[in-house]
């Protein structure tokens, strides 16, 4: 009856603990975009700068600031901002990217991830109902056609071409798609008691987890035993039926002919004297 419950409330406890144990330290792009779009831009940039600062709040739902610096996300958010605006994009093109510490690489990857993210989960963001899906995908061929026409440039700077034993499968931002949950849906946030048998944690490195698993992976192997047990059960003897409404063969007052001899003699007596 508690056991159930009881697992439910131990995954809570586990998910407590790794949640305070784990570093949410993360890059935060939006001190650098101020000082980009005033460098790059200049102070006249302010529906720019909104919009860019906008989109920043749906970068945390790629995998950018996982593998981007603060200027390259920066730097992508103006990038893909100016594009949809109309505004700048000539001094987009100008940016000496060795004056931010970064490089074409990042910044190109900043702006698919997002593009992708704007294409396919439009709705799930806050900006994807102000730009029509056409805005996206133009922006995205244009940028496409910058990847295919430049020999350094590539979709994903880091690439595992055998991350699963040699299987091809396809991958978004370095991660595989078959075999983890999407960030988009509501995935992550149903747990409804499911695999609270063990802890929950953060690994970005395929064979280090593969190697976890085979490691623990005896100690919570269930191994049974059938065996059969033969067991006699004694048989109680059966009872006689006897039907207790049956009267008429009872003696002395039952019935209604021992009531009225009953009352005739009483009236006899009452007669001698």
């Amino acid at each position: 009856m508690f056991e159930q419950p009881s697992k439910i409330i131990i995954g809570l406890e586990r998910l407590v603990l790794e949640t305070v144990g784990f570093d949410f330290r993360c890059r935060y792009p939006q001190s650098a975009l101020f000082k980009v779009t005033k460098k790059i831009m200049g102070t006249n940039s302010k529906n720019l700068f909104s919009l860019a600062m906008d989109m920043s709040v749906d970068l945390y739902r790629t995998f950018a600031p996982i593998k981007q610096t603060s200027y390259a996300m920066a730097l992508g958010l103006l990038e893909l901002s100016a594009r949809l605006l109309g505004e700048g994009v000539d001094k987009i093109e100008q940016i000496n990217y060795a004056d931010f510490h970064t490089t074409r690489q990042n910044v190109v990857e900043t702006v698919l991830d997002l593009l992708d993210l704007y294409t396919q989960h439009g709705k799930s963001t806050k900006l994807g109902n102000r730009f029509d899906l056409n805005k996206f995908i133009e922006v995205k061929i244009i940028i496409n056609n910058e990847v295919d026409n430049t020999p350094h440039l590539v979709r994903y700077a880091h690439w595992c071409t055998n991350c699963d034993g040699g299987e091809d499968e396809n991958l978004s931002n370095g991660v595989s798609v078959l075999k983890n949950i999407s960030f988009f849906g509501s995935n992550s946030a149903k747990r409804n008691g499911r695999n609270q048998d063990g802890t929950m944690r953060f690994v970005f490195d395929p064979e280090q987890a593969r190697q976890e698993r085979k490691e623990v992976e005896p100690y919570f192997r269930d191994e049974y035993e059938e065996y059969e047990v033969e067991v006699e059960v004694p048989i109680e003897p059966e009872r006689p039926n006897h039907n207790p409404r049956d009267k008429r063969h009872d003696g002395g007052g039952g019935g209604w002919g021992g009531s009225n001899h009953h009352r005739r003699n009483r009236g006899k007596g009452r007669g001698y004297y």
